[in-house]
């Protein structure tokens, strides 16, 4: 999978003024965007102002202090999925460090959750074995993953069964506590703005693509906290007692399949990256031959809006070149944000030399209006707890 697929969301200073939502005049409040690019040719976090004005490059890049075997590679470090904190104070990153080029490297590539300060002061290891997908907690004191069973293993000979973990953890380390553990893959999407719920998607891989499925489900993680907590650790509570908590939830996307969802943080809707699997990628147009074309192909992403209340689902962007996430929420639940592909010949990401489209940033209403570029990149964020004077 091309590194570009695994890219991730992520981070945010409280220094810009919120542009204006296109219909309304009122007062917005003070945040900064962040998003990931590869305009340098290398992955970097960049901050800017929601309409992308003002940016500049804030994480990630050469590493220039580390020694290396020879000369004949660079050491980098490449923030992928990554989000802010809900109060804009701090991010978290699924990142690699690695050389490039990867053929003269020659190295184990193993990612880790990393935990920093968003002006630069301290950055810490959380994890470094959970997957690429995870949750901050409304307080900005913890984060919710999942560890797959078969997660850094690469031999041949160990028979696993394809299960999962689930934890939570302090954003310092601590109380690190598993709080579901179920066969298959359970990816955490999203900690709901009251405090009290994860999002977690089911993936059930298929033979071909359109044998797959995915389901999303609300685990109700407080009230799971709470009761594994009285079952004084019980280690069979988390295999036995804590599917209990889990509640699915029906999207009602007849033939389509999910790739994505957050929660609004102002009202009771769900935003849901969709695909259709039997129509779910578009060519590479920048490779010469069909073995740089099968790279980076386009996923015809589409983005929809579920309403937890009515189970009203409604379509708010589709476009025939493709949509990608991760996908976000603008603060006041107005807009929300994802990827585009850019045409063959634009190479403002300089992803050009690897065969591969760049991605831009868009943005669109909550009613599928006002669509608009934002900037070149992918993987835009911000903050969730803002007040209109961005204190």
């Amino acid at each position: 999978m091309p590194r570009l697929i695994v890219f991730g969301a992520f981070m945010f200073t409280v220094t810009s003024a919120m542009a204006t939502h296109a219909q309304t005049s009122a007062r917005q409040p003070h945040v900064s965007m962040t998003f990931l690019s590869h305009r340098a040719s290398y992955n970097q976090l960049y901050q800017s102002q929601p309409d992308g004005a003002n940016e500049q490059a804030i994480f990630g890049g050469p590493i220039t202090d580390l020694p290396s075997f020879d000369d004949s590679y660079k050491m980098y470090r490449e923030p992928h999925w990554t989000r802010q904190s809900p109060n804009g104070k701090y991010f978290a990153s699924w990142l690699y460090e690695m050389g490039i080029p990867h053929s003269k490297y020659k190295g184990s590539s193993r990612p880790m959750l990393v935990v920093g300060d968003l002006g630069g002061k301290w950055t810490r290891i959380v994890n470094s074995a959970c997957h690429e997908e995870f949750a901050w907690s409304q307080d900005s004191k913890q984060l919710a993953f999942s560890v797959f069973s078969e997660t850094n293993y690469n031999g041949v000979l160990q028979q696993l069964v394809d299960t999962t973990e689930i934890f939570v953890t302090g954003i310092d380390g601590s109380n690190y506590n598993c709080i579901l553990e179920k066969k298959g893959k359970w990816i955490v999407l999203d900690w709901s703005p009251d405090g009290k719920r994860l999002l977690i998607e089911n993936r059930r891989l298929g033979g071909k693509i359109e044998d797959s499925q995915s389901n999303l489900f609300e685990f109700r993680v407080i009230d799971a906290i709470d009761a594994r907590r009285k079952s004084k650790y019980d280690p069979n509570w988390v295999t036995q007692k804590a599917s209990d908590f889990l509640t699915p939830i029906s999207l009602n996307l007849k033939d389509l399949q999910f790739s994505g969802a957050r929660y609004s943080p102002t009202r009771s809707e769900i935003a849901i990256e969709t695909f259709d699997p039997r129509n779910m990628y578009a060519p590479n147009l920048v490779g010469d031959d069909e073995l740089s074309q099968g790279r980076m192909m386009r996923l015809l992403g589409k983005i929809h809006v579920f309403d937890t209340h009515t189970s009203a689902l409604r379509k708010v962007a589709d476009y025939d070149d493709g949509i990608r996430g991760p996908i976000c929420w603008s603060p006041d639940g107005n807009d929300i944000y994802f990827s585009r592909y850019l045409p063959k010949d634009d190479d403002r990401e300089k992803m050009s030399e690897d065969k591969e489209h760049g991605l831009s940033i868009w943005a669109v209403g909550r009613d599928g209006e006002n669509a608009r570029f934002v900037t070149t990149g992918w993987s835009p964020d911000f903050p969730r707890n803002v007040t209109i004077d961005g204190k």
